[in-house]
């Protein structure tokens, strides 16, 4: 089992044991690289149909690190309260915490693991460019996910079974449901949002 420091193309790294701490030159701050994530659970997805909901772990926490994620990702909402922060991946939804991440609307079950490894290197990236970011700790909401929520009826009703129009609107951007679930939508509304839930991009992506 390898232990002691080692130099690579990507800065120095600390080998102990399965875990590798990553520090880059002339840099005094050490951190943990992210090496690999497990799957804990898949389940069915909560907008229903045939889509999948994957809840993964990466092998350290990542807490500390979302204000860092909050302010390089444009298409992302973050929540300082709850600790976690949502963004899209393919297309998907994905919700980062502190100890697990969620990926939602999964046709199959091998896209789950496509998405946790553009995750892994995203993060990586991240990692490797902390000293030069300035962490955002105040909460962000992505502009697309308030155009969606001003094109609701914002009545509060419920059918769509969320408790408010707002924590439907951040569902619908996030793909955790879909705009024909609000019953009092009516056109050009509801093509209004599909359009907004199309220009959403994929911002973990290079």
């Amino acid at each position: 089992m390898c232990s002691g420091w080692f130099w690579s193309e990507r800065g120095f790294i600390f080998c102990a044991g399965p875990r590798a701490w990553l520090a880059l030159p002339g840099k005094g701050d050490c951190f943990m690289a992210i090496k690999s994530y497990r799957i804990l659970n898949l389940l069915p997805c909560v907008s229903g149909g045939k889509k999948l909901r994957v809840v993964a772990a990466f092998d350290q926490e990542i807490g500390d690190l979302l204000p860092y994620f909050n302010a390089v990702l444009e298409r992302a909402t973050y929540d300082h309260v709850r600790g976690t922060l949502t963004t899209c991946c393919y297309g998907r939804p994905v919700i980062l915490s502190s100890r697990h991440v969620v990926i939602g609307q999964l046709t199959y079950p091998g896209l789950a693991e496509e998405i946790l490894e553009v995750l892994k290197d995203f993060l990586n990236r991240v990692l490797e460019q902390k000293d030069k970011i300035a962490p955002i700790y105040e909460a962000k909401i992505d502009p697309i996910w308030q155009q969606i929520f001003i094109s609701l009826p914002r009545t509060n009703c419920a059918a769509c079974g969320e408790q408010t129009c707002m924590a439907f609107a951040l569902k619908l951007w996030s793909g955790e449901q879909l705009p024909e679930h609000c019953s009092a939508l009516e056109q050009p509304e509801m093509g209004k949002i599909q359009a907004l839930l199309d220009e959403i991009n994929d911002p973990l992506l290079p």
